[in-house]
């Protein structure tokens, strides 16, 4: 893929959260914070240290710093973040089904401190967090037509009218808008995709579930529509992003799923449950497997490099020598070796 036109595709003010200058968001923390986010919440930001607060901005709006930060979160705190990039809590009215507002502000607390998010004036979104791509397994908005490669107007007419607009427009931009308008509702989706070819349901809740990325070449688009993929593409449910890679533009990829952000929302973690378990089969678990494990590396290992174990006394008795053991010696009668060394030996005396 493109570096460049990833870039633009996931640029940040095609997101409908407000933005805010990372610099400014961590100017606006006090001492207590700064060395709260340093030494126990983002401590890759710390090593080396920081010599400005614009390094620590710099830094700290890195791909691979977001992406450590964010294997640390727990489930539900990262959908509450992908929620505030693609901007479905601005203005939103709380639901019977919304979680418990204790949940929701412990999740808030938990971005602010990491300075994923800002409080200070609504809700706002860091411009580099922003930029992070596919928020919530989503593709870009609709605009990416307009930054990617638009389709020609009677492509775009035609899928407005497939979609159910009986009166498309005529200029390029309204016909954007007014397909991304028609591809935003679920049950225009949901036809679209029942009366496709056989597969373009599953490849098309494949898509929605796992990620907004396609592969096909682009002389693909003009085969005829049997297959699910040009089924897809000729509905503008998928969008040519380049020579051979597609997207599934977020206002369709939402309606795939029903109009919900995520499948489940589950603030709590599931709970955990410890089972007794026998100790005496532990042990004999463990002691079979250490034994399969020898086994195998040293059938599996090259004849000059198998596995050997250590000299001990254990190893050496079962060998039959007792060798540099006075005890054993004594025991058979025997007298240690006295066979001369050469000089210069780890073990020889030193010349007189």
């Amino acid at each position: 893929m493109n570096p460049a036109r990833e870039a633009a595709l996931s640029d940040p003010a095609m997101a409908a959260a407000p933005t805010i200058d990372l610099a400014g968001l961590l100017a606006a923390f006090h001492a207590d914070a700064l060395t709260r986010l340093l030494l126990l919440l983002r401590t890759d930001l710390a090593d080396p240290p920081p010599r400005y607060l614009a390094e620590l901005a710099h830094r700290a709006g890195a791909i691979s710093s977001q992406a450590v930060c964010r294997a640390q979160l727990d489930e539900f705190t990262l959908q509450f973040l992908d929620a505030a990039i693609i901007g479905g809590l601005a203005d939103r009215t709380p639901t019977a089904g919304d979680p418990p507002t204790d949940r929701l502000d412990a999740a808030l607390n938990r971005l602010v401190a990491r300075g994923l998010l800002d409080t200070t004036a609504g809700l706002r979104v860091p411009t580099e967090t922003a930029s992070w791509s596919a928020p919530a397994g989503l593709g870009p908005p609709s605009a990416v037509r307009r930054a990617g490669r638009p389709s020609p107007n009677a492509d775009l007419t035609r899928m407005c009218r497939d979609a159910g607009l009986l009166k498309p427009p005529t200029r390029k931009t309204q016909l954007l808008d007014a397909l991304a308008q028609r591809l935003a509702d679920p049950a225009t989706v949901q036809r679209l995709v029942v009366t496709g070819p056989t597969g373009t349901a599953e490849l098309a809740e494949s898509v929605a579930s796992d990620g907004p990325l396609l592969s096909a070449p682009s002389w693909a688009y003009h085969r005829p529509t049997r297959t699910p993929g040009n089924w897809l593409e000729h509905g503008g449910l998928i969008v040519r992003f380049d020579w051979t890679n597609l997207l599934v533009p977020r206002e369709a990829g939402i309606a795939l799923r029903d109009g919900q952000l995520f499948g489940a929302v589950r603030p709590d973690p599931p709970p955990l449950t410890a089972h007794r378990v026998d100790a005496a089969r532990v042990d004999a678990a463990g002691v079979e497997a250490g034994f399969g494990w020898s086994a195998t590396s040293m059938i599996s290992a090259p004849p000059g490099r198998r596995h050997r174990p250590r000299s001990s006394p254990v190893v050496a008795w079962a060998a039959g020598s007792c060798a540099g053991r006075p005890s054993c010696s004594a025991a058979t009668g025997e007298r240690p070796s006295t066979r001369a060394r050469s000089p210069g030996s780890p073990s020889s005396p030193p010349p007189v």
